[in-house]
């Protein structure tokens, strides 16, 4: 190891560190017993159990296993000392296990940290060393003015960390940026975790938020006065509390109130579900709602007692500007989308591909395979024979007596309404037709941005979507720029998907398992050409928005 040492080009400093780390030992007395500590048993250190309810207390996220055992081995080193192989029923070391330990301190967080920290010391009490500290290490004096071969931990800005961590960016990157090292983060982290990220809306619908507020705002005797003194389902006391029933059903098991496995049929027996389903008619949530209960619940009792689901997208008959029809086609006329996946098949059968359908009329290929599944659940067997290597799409027998009724059935449709053809109903008119949304006058027109950016600036909307994608690029995933500005994944996605279209060109490569979101060629030359306007870009969209609100 000493020759290994000497080679290094820090010998000196290293050196030095180990003589005054030796000097230090020598003159004081160690608060620790380590070699006790490494003769205890620690198989019963921290249990999964504790760890689930560590999680709920704090807000963490359990994870899926893995996390479990790096929390384990971590919480190991710290109290023994030891290398975390040297655990009791060690985890397996695989790929994803070694993954799991890097990223371990960029999740953790103060709380549960704290937490971890205490169930430490109350191992430690049950072994009888209560009188020693939790871990110890040496002054961090004693390195001062020494060249090491790492940075110094102290250097770093940890409000800057802190930012960075909650906003996704990988640690190579924030190493690089902060000018240190992934080790000598990692540390830092691992001894001053980031602060969890502020809860936006869209998690506090969701998840463990929701039982955190749970907690605060309904106690164990009121649920429990609710849920069992008066026999209430959880998705009533939803009604009545505001709070979502899913995190109603964790806080009971939490507070240890025995859950109910199947509610009291009280009124839902055979007799009368039949009665209100079939014969009055009624639906699955209006029964729900009369009897407290979810329509997917009242399904449950529905199949239980042996009554057959209505299907709601196949009417006995067909509608009746719709007699008309050729006989082949009559079977699938009998829901409100039946022209339209017609209209579709018709357009489909054009290209030698789905894929190129797909892409020329902009939707996706699981939208258009379950539209032409349908068509052909409802018609009896296959329309289409899919393309393969070296053979294009083709049409089965039936798929062409379809095609040809379609195109004789297209002149006695034309003496209709066009709006028959192109919604299957017909749209009732606006009362009063909607105001034209005002335009501010200084706001410069289409001319005034360059011709590649011209499709997605004709309109206020597609300039805030341009204006998110020029925001969003600097991120290193779309679910961290959502988490900082405080909107939903699910918000933003259709955004940057439609400005694609509108510029008819991909522009982003989703950042998944551990990777950074990336632009495409063309994503980089859009990027390119819009910075420029990006305060122009801010500045018609407030405007606009000051506009719209003085209109109102």
């Amino acid at each position: 190891m000493l020759q290994a040492l000497r080679d290094d080009a820090h010998y000196e400093g290293i050196q030095l560190a180990l003589i005054r780390l030796a000097a230090y030992l020598d003159n004081h007395t160690v608060p620790i017993d380590y070699g006790r500590r490494r003769r205890l048993d620690y198989t019963a250190l921290l249990p999964e159990s504790e760890w689930i309810a560590l999680c709920r207390c704090t807000l963490a996220d359990p994870g899926a296993g893995t996390r479990y055992q790096v929390v384990r081995c971590h919480l190991f080193e710290k109290v023994s000392g030891l290398p975390h192989p040297r655990i009791p029923n060690p985890a397996r070391d695989s790929q994803s296990f070694r993954n799991s330990r890097v990223r371990f301190p960029y999740v953790l967080t103060p709380e549960a940290s704290l937490e971890l920290d205490q169930i430490g010391r109350v191992f430690l009490d049950r072994n009888g060393l209560a009188h020693e500290p939790l871990s110890w290490q040496p002054p961090a004096e004693l390195l001062h003015g020494l060249d090491l071969p790492r940075a110094d931990p102290g250097d770093i800005d940890l409000a800057d960390l802190h930012r960075r961590v909650r906003a996704g960016q990988a640690s190579t990157r924030i190493a690089d940026e902060l000018g240190t090292d992934p080790r000598t983060l990692r540390y830092v982290v691992g001894q001053h975790p980031a602060p969890a990220a502020k809860p936006t809306d869209y998690s506090m619908e969701r998840g463990l938020k929701g039982l955190h507020a749970a907690r605060q705002m309904i106690s164990k005797e009121h649920l429990e006065r609710l849920y069992v003194q008066q026999d209430m389902p959880f998705l009533t006391i939803q009604r009545e509390t505001g709070i979502n029933r899913k995190a109603l059903a964790a806080l009971a098991d939490e507070y240890g109130i025995p859950r109910r496995t199947h509610r009291p049929c009280g009124t839902l027996n055979r007799a009368w579900l039949y009665e209100q389903y079939v014969v009055k008619g009624r639906t699955l949530d209006d029964i729900g709602q009369e009897s407290g209960m979810s329509g997917t619940a009242i399904a449950s009792r529905v199949r239980e007692h042996g009554i057959a689901i209505r299907n709601n997208r196949q009417p006995k008959a067909p509608r009746q500007e719709f007699a008309s029809a050729p006989a082949v086609l009559r079977p699938a006329l009998g829901n409100s989308y039946a022209l339209r996946r017609l209209r579709v098949f018709i357009q489909v059968v054009r290209y030698p591909t789905l894929t190129e359908a797909c892409q020329t009329h902009g939707i996706t290929p699981a939208t258009l395979t379950t539209q032409l599944k349908r068509l052909e659940e409802d018609l009896g067997g296959p329309l289409l024979i899919r393309a393969g290597r070296g053979r294009q799409l083709e049409l089965t027998a039936l798929g062409q007596d379809v095609v040809q009724a379609v195109q004789s059935w297209a002149r006695t449709l034309a003496d209709q309404p066009r709006e028959t053809w192109d919604r299957a109903t017909v749209r009732r008119p606006h009362k009063e037709k909607r105001k034209p949304r005002p335009r501010p006058a200084d706001a410069p027109g289409v001319d005034g941005f360059p011709l590649l950016l011209r499709p997605a600036v004709r309109t206020f909307a597609g300039r805030r979507r341009l204006r998110k994608f020029l925001q969003a690029a600097t991120y290193p995933t779309l679910a961290a720029f959502c988490r900082d500005v405080g909107i939903r994944p699910s918000t933003l996605t259709p955004q940057i998907q439609q400005l694609e279209r509108e510029l008819q060109g991909k522009l982003l490569v989703r950042g998944q398992c551990g990777h950074r979101m990336r632009l495409t060629d063309f994503g980089k030359e859009i990027l390119g050409a819009a910075q420029p306007y990006a305060d122009q870009l801010a500045t018609h969209v407030d405007q606009e928005n000051s506009a719209s609100s003085n209109t109102e």
